[in-house]
């Protein structure tokens, strides 16, 4: 479904979608939703709703949910492709979320367990997920592309790790995801400058698969269909060992960080 291919009454993943539009199949209640879910073929279709940062509020992360457990018990679908309407693909959580002071700390909590079982639900998907990344992918986006099973990236793409500003611990395992694909000095890098990384770097480290001409829509689908046609499965991040395949490496890196931060 990609600019040449778009089924009538759908949107490209590569179109820019404003806040007013809809799917056409859609009734005015789904169209409400925060993560909306269709089928395109074998090729399930979930596509974050809250334009223009998507960002990853309560009634999201329960959509979503409910979106992923029924694009995997679709008998139909084979591979799943996670989109986002709006400027950037996940921003993270809702500022408020995230600056509340500490009498507010069991809402963070909420929010943190919540996004860890969301991103253990990608992750465990018994079909592979390809995540098509664009614009911001900061603090709780991070982590749903990272449990992805693979991911896809626009040229746009800036991938974040803000925690550190606010004195908070990256949560839905991006401590354990990230360093098992790039390696321990480029995860603490990410996770310790809260800088933003682009696509091509991050293709170069191995934190994306694939870059995109666009949004990565387009690249997403056609990545879909080729797992689908050699019968690829899943290829779980937890399950990675090569940012561990120099192992001394790794420890070297993380012990020079922390004698960093005790100067």
């Amino acid at each position: 479904m990609g600019d040449a291919d778009v089924t009538p009454g759908r949107q490209s993943p590569e179109t820019p979608i404003s806040a007013k539009d809809s799917l056409t199949t859609t009734t005015a209640t789904e169209a409400d939703r925060q993560a909306l879910f269709e089928r395109d073929g074998a090729i399930g279709l979930i596509r974050l709703n809250a334009p223009p940062e998507n960002r990853l509020s309560a009634a999201m992360r329960r959509a979503l949910g409910e979106a992923l457990s029924e694009a995997t018990q679709d008998a139909e679908v084979k591979a799943i492709v996670l989109v986002s309407y709006g400027a950037s693909f996940c921003a993270g959580f809702p500022n408020e979320t995230l600056t509340q002071d500490l009498s507010a700390t069991a809402t963070k909590d909420i929010a943190g367990a919540e996004l860890t079982a969301l991103c253990d639900q990608i992750e465990a998907s018994p079909k592979p997920v390809i995540a098509a990344l664009h614009g911001v992918v900061s603090e709780a986006g991070l982590a749903l592309a990272l449990a992805a099973h693979y991911r896809v990236a626009g040229r746009n793409t800036q991938l974040i790790a803000p925690e550190v500003r606010l004195g908070l611990v990256p949560t839905g395992g991006v401590t354990q995801r990230l360093p098992r694909l790039i390696g321990g000095a480029a995860a603490l890098d990410l996770m310790l400058s809260a800088r933003p990384m682009n696509a091509e770097r991050a293709k170069a480290l191995g934190l994306v698969d694939q870059l995109g001409a666009k949004r990565g829509g387009a690249e997403a689908l056609a990545l879909a269909r080729e797992l689908i046609a050699k019968g690829e499965g899943p290829r779980p991040t937890r399950d990675m060992r090569r940012g561990f395949d120099e192992g001394a490496a790794y420890f070297q890196a993380v012990a020079a960080r922390r004698a960093e931060l005790k100067t």
